[in-house]
């Protein structure tokens, strides 16, 4: 996941349903855009490894 990929990401999380089960309602933009940032920027600084799985055949 990289900042890039702000605009595909945010099409898979519109739905608030989605984020039941997640500690961040990621359909909300601005959350989503914090928890984007805050996941690269503790990858980048080796404390976490968050990561999205998109469905190669579908792009979803």
């Amino acid at each position: 996941m990289e900042p890039d990929d702000f605009d595909k990401i945010s099409k898979l999380t519109q739905v608030p349903e989605m984020s039941y089960y997640f500690i961040s309602d990621l359909s909300n933009p601005e959350v989503l855009r914090h928890w984007m940032d805050s996941a690269v920027k503790d990858r980048n600084d080796k404390k976490r490894l968050a990561f999205v799985i998109i469905e190669a055949l579908i792009s979803q």
